[in-house]
C-alpha cells in the first residue's frame, strides 16, 4: 500500500483496530506512525515506541526484527520465499499476519472471514519423516512459522476435539507444536518435564502436553497470548526481553559478540540487571522481581543455561506492563551430557559468572546487591526453591511414557538431585559469605 508515498507501507493492527502505519525508508529501516484514533483510545505497543515523541527508525526496526524466526528457521524462510535477509518489508509482509502477541502487519484491512485448513495426522507424519524444516514450515504455498525461536515447530489452531488446523482470517494459531531433531532426540521430553516441573514449583509457566503423532513425539504448547473464543481467537499483546530493552535479536545474549576471550568482556546484550531494572516499569515491580528471581534459581537447579532475552516476555496494554508466563525451559546441561559440543555458558551472568556449574552463593549475593534485592529475601527464596524442587521432583509422575523415555527422565532427575545437593551446600554458607563480604558495605 503506497497511499501516495514513495515508500512502501504496511498497516499495523491490534486485532481489527488500526494502530498505525509502518513506513519503510529502505530495506533495513522503517518507522511507525501511530493512527490518531489509536493514540486517543489505545496504548503504546512498546515503551520505546511512544505517543509523545518522534519514533526513530532504529527502535521500530528492532521491534520488528524481534518478531522474526531465528537461526535455520529464518534461513528457511528467506530461501523458500526468495527474500533478502535484510529486507524487513518483504519478510514482515510474509509473516506479519500472525506474529507473537496480538499485532498483525497487513497491506489491506484484516480479513475476518473464518479460514481453517485441517492438518491431518497423515500429513504431519509424512513431513516429520522427511525431517526437513522446510516441509514443516511451508504449507500450501505459505510460510507458517511466524514465532521467534530456533527449534523445529509449527503454529496451529487446536479445536475442542484436539484437531489441528492452519488458521487465517478471523482465526489465528492457539498452540505451537515443537519437535525433536536428529541432533537433539530428547529435547521434547526434556522441555516437557522442565516446564511441568516449573509449574509444580509454582513458577508461572506456559501449559505444555506431550503428544504422539504416529511414532513421533511432539510438545504441544498452549500460547499464553491467545485464547480460543466463539468464532474467533482472542489475542493479547506482548513484547519479549529484547523488545522491552530496545535491543536487536542478536543481543539476546549478554555477551553479544560471543564468549571467546577477545570479546568476552563486551556485555551489551540483555542482562539480569537490565531485566530487573525494567521490572520497575511493570504494574507490580516487587512481584515481577520475585518471579524473575525464582526463574533464575529454577534455571540454575535444572541446568537451563540458555535463558536469554528472547525467552522472557511481558504483556503490555492499557493496564500497563506485566510479566508473561515463562517458556522454553530446557536443561541444556542435560543435553550437554550427550552432545559435549553444546555451549553451556549462561546466556546472562550471575553477577560476573557465566559458568552454570560453578555458581556460588557469593555470586548470587553479588547479583542481589547489584539489582538492589534484599539479601534475606534472596536467602528465603533460595531455601524455598530448593525445598519445593526436592519435594516435587519425587511427586511428578507421567503416564504413557515408553521405557526409554522413563529411563531418560530418571537420568535427568539424577542430574537435578545433584544440582540441588550442590546448591544446598552453597546455601549453608550463605550467612558466613554475607558476613565476610557484604555486611560492612
Amino acid at each position: 500500500m503506497m497511499s501516495g508515498s514513495r515508500f512502501p507501507e504496511l498497516n499495523l493492527y491490534f486485532l481489527e483496530q488500526k494502530v498505525g502505519t509502518i513506513i519503510f525508508e529502505n530495506e533495513r529501516q522503517c518507522y511507525l506512525v501511530y493512527d490518531g484514533e489509536w493514540i486517543h483510545h489505545g496504548f503504546v505497543i512498546s515503551p520505546h515506541l511512544t505517543f509523545n515523541t518522534a519514533i526513530d527508525s532504529v527502535a521500530t526496526s528492532r521491534f520488528i526484527q524481534n518478531l522474526f524466526p531465528e537461526g535455520s528457521a529464518f534461513e528457511c524462510l528467506i530461501e523458500l520465499q526468495n527474500l533478502s535477509k535484510y529486507n524487513l518489508y518483504a519478510i514482515l509482509k510474509t509473516i506479519g499476519h500472525d506474529t507473537a502477541g496480538a499485532l498483525s502487519f497487513l497491506k489491506t484491512e484484516p480479513n475476518s472471514e473464518t479460514v481453517l485448513r485441517l492438518v491431518t495426522q497423515k500429513e504431519l507424519i509424512e513431513r516429520l519423516k522427511d525431517g526437513s524444516r522446510k516441509n514443516l514450515a511451508f504449507w500450501d504455498g505459505k510460510f507458517r512459522l511466524s514465532v521467534a525461536g530456533v527449534q523445529n515447530k509449527l503454529n496451529v489452531f487446536c479445536d475442542e476435539t484436539g484437531q489441528f488446523f492452519l488458521a487465517d482470517g478471523g482465526y489465528a494459531s492457539t498452540h505451537i507444536l515443537k519437535f525433536s531433531s536428529t541432533r537433539f532426540p530428547n529435547i521434547v521430553l526434556n522441555e516437557f518435564f522442565s516446564m511441568r516441573f516449573a509449574k509444580a514449583v509454582s513458577l508461572p509457566a506456559a501449559q505444555v502436553d506431550l503428544i504422539s503423532i504416529g511414532h513421533f513425539r511432539a510438545l504441544k504448547v498452549k500460547r499464553f497470548d491467545r485464547k480460543r473464543a466463539k468464532n474467533t481467537v482472542q489475542k493479547r499483546h506482548m513484547i519479549d526481553g529484547c523488545q522491552a530493552l530496545n535491543l536487536p535479536p542478536e543481543s539476546k545474549y549478554e555477551q553479544n559478540f560471543g564468549s571467546s576471550k577477545d570479546v568476552a568482556n563486551i556485555r551489551e546484550g540483555v542482562s539480569l540487571s537490565k531485566l530487573f531494572e525494567f521490572a520497575n516499569r511493570t504494574s507490580v515491580p516487587a512481584q515481577t522481581k520475585q518471579h524473575l528471581l525464582d526463574w533464575i534459581l529454577f534455571n540454575l537447579i535444572v541446568g537451563n543455561s540458555d535463558a536469554h532475552g528472547k525467552n522472557i516476555s511481558f504483556y503490555i496494554g492499557k493496564n500497563g506492563i506485566s510479566l508473561a508466563p515463562f517458556y522454553d525451559i530446557v536443561s541444556v546441561v542435560f543435553e550437554h551430557q550427550e552432545n559435549s559440543d553444546i555451549d553451556i555458558n549462561l546466556a546472562m551472568a550471575i553477577d560476573d559468572n557465566f559458568d552454570i556449574n560453578q555458581i556460588r552463593v557469593y555470586d548470587l549475593i553479588s547479583l542481589a546487591e547489584t539489582i538492589g534485592f534484599n539479601f534475606s529475601l534472596l536467602k528465603r527464596r533460595l531455601e524455598r526453591m530448593l525445598k519445593t524442587c526436592t519435594e516435587q521432583l519425587e511427586r511428578l509422575r507421567f503416564e504413557q511414557l515408553s521405557r526409554d523415555e522413563e529411563n531418560c527422565l530418571e537420568q535427568y532427575k539424577f542430574l537435578i538431585r545433584e544440582r540441588i545437593s550442590y546448591f544446598v551446600s552453597e546455601l549453608e554458607q550463605f550467612d558466613d559469605v554475607y558476613a565476610s563480604n557484604f555486611y560492612s558495605k
